[in-house]
């Protein structure tokens, strides 16, 4: 019993939010740039501020460009990350209230006491 206590049930557990964040983080980041373009204020003012301070210091059009993309895709991988591990808090949340609700209806069986 301490074996699974303590060696696979942290490992399986890990092992699941890990592969849930991976993914609900990629639905998030999919979800979150099918309105990123040049035709969004925020992220078109955000790309040219970061491409003019870019070209500022010296670095090309293209490279400028490039950092700036990357610039905008952190902000919107960050948002994604929160909105994941938000999701799965809710989930562990609505989990521990459910198992709280089960073992509060289910009564337990009486002990019989052996003499």
């Amino acid at each position: 019993m301490l074996a699974v206590r303590m060696v696979l049930g942290p490992g399986i557990g890990g092992a699941v939010y890990s592969n849930v964040l991976q993914e609900r983080q990629q639905h998030y980041v999919t979800r979150y740039t099918q309105n990123v373009d040049m035709m969004n204020p925020e992220a078109a003012t955000t790309f040219i501020g970061t491409m003019q301070n870019m070209q500022n210091e010296g670095k090309s059009e293209t490279e400028a460009q490039n950092m700036a993309s990357i610039s905008i895709k952190g902000r919107i991988q960050k948002q994604a990350t929160l909105s994941a591990v938000k999701e799965m808090a809710g989930w562990t949340f609505y989990g521990c209230l459910l198992c709280m609700i089960f073992v509060l209806i289910v009564p337990y069986p009486k002990r019989k006491i052996v003499t």
